[in-house]
């Protein structure tokens, strides 16, 4: 795609399995954007309901492409295959096919919050619920700052992963050269986006949009839901790969990637323990994961002060 009248080429990127029932409000969210240089790709993950079905209805806009998987290739390995084989654009957005686009100037305001060349990734807001606009949905990243731009280092030391703030994949456009280059989409897990946007923080600058921008649909087929140990001790790796990246290019002294890993696996720890107390007698996974962690690293049990007097100090007034 060609840059149109100064506007850069942008790619959202719907993958889907089985969600027909959603997709259609997914699809017509990212066309009603009012960005001028807009590509829509849906990315149907050799799907067995009638997700075809409803990919041929909304066939017709010429900015709305359908890939079809012949096989499947898994949650992940669509992201990797859209991303590596199928985006077009400058930037991308990765929307899930049950999830909405909100707010319909995002993508403009997001590119041109970019205006600086050494941006590499664009943050909103995120509604969260199992229906868009219900009261006591909670909005998530509400505690960033309504707009301007920090450098990607600074926001992984206030921000790190799996904690209150973060860049949600509804909410989030990213450069993907620089992705490409990074190897998006490179482990298997449930936080495969945040291991991959918290390398490439490292790379440039995060700027912030005041938007609610999606709807992040919570429903029992969530794959980040997933009560399973085995896919939460894997999952470990959203803090291990960026931790190693930064050492390894100089973002991080060795004494400081160790800290603010350890600093997270505290928080993981924290968060574990409580919810094994208010699953009562179904505390399994939680528990499992908990004694994974402390197995590894009893140290962190020191931590859990500081973690605690922290998020203290983050609840609002």
């Amino acid at each position: 795609m060609a840059t149109e009248g100064g506007s850069p080429p942008v790619t959202v990127m719907i993958p889907c399995y089985n969600q027909a029932g959603y997709l259609t409000e997914a699809v017509r969210s990212a066309l009603a954007q009012d960005y001028p240089n807009l590509d829509v790709v849906v990315l149907d993950d050799a799907s067995t309901d009638a997700t075809p079905d409803v990919c041929r209805q909304l066939a017709g806009d010429p900015r709305l492409r359908i890939v079809r998987r012949e096989t499947n290739v898994g949650r992940v390995g669509n992201y990797r295959k859209g991303l590596y084989e199928d985006a077009r654009g400058e930037w991308v957005l990765n929307l899930d096919g049950d999830d909405v686009l909100l707010d319909a100037t995002f993508v403009r305001r997001a590119v041109e919050a970019a205006s600086d060349p050494a941006i590499v990734i664009v943050i909103g807001k995120v509604e969260c619920g199992a229906i868009a606009g219900a009261r006591g949905n909670l909005v998530l990243n509400g505690g960033l700052p309504p707009s301007g731009v920090i450098e990607g280092m600074e926001f992984a030391r206030r921000y790190p992963p799996l904690q209150t703030l973060g860049p949600l994949h509804p909410a989030c456009l990213y450069r993907r050269a620089p992705a490409l280059a990074l190897d998006f989409y490179r482990r298997d897990i449930l936080s495969a986006d945040f291991e991959s946007l918290y390398r490439l923080m490292a790379h440039g600058r995060v700027a912030f949009v005041d938007s609610i921008a999606a709807f992040w649909r919570q429903h029992g087929a969530n794959a980040s839901a997933s009560p399973k140990a085995s896919l939460q001790i894997a999952n470990l790796a959203v803090i291990e790969g960026p931790a190693r990246h930064y050492l390894a290019t100089g973002s991080m002294t060795e004494p400081e990637a160790t800290g603010w890993a350890q600093r997270i696996r505290a928080g993981l720890l924290l968060s574990a323990l409580g919810k094994a107390g208010m699953l009562r007698g179904r505390p399994g996974a939680s528990l499992r994961l908990a004694a994974h962690l402390l197995a590894r690293e009893p140290s962190l049990i020191l931590r859990l002060p500081a973690v605690i007097s922290a998020r203290l100090r983050q609840r609002p007034h």
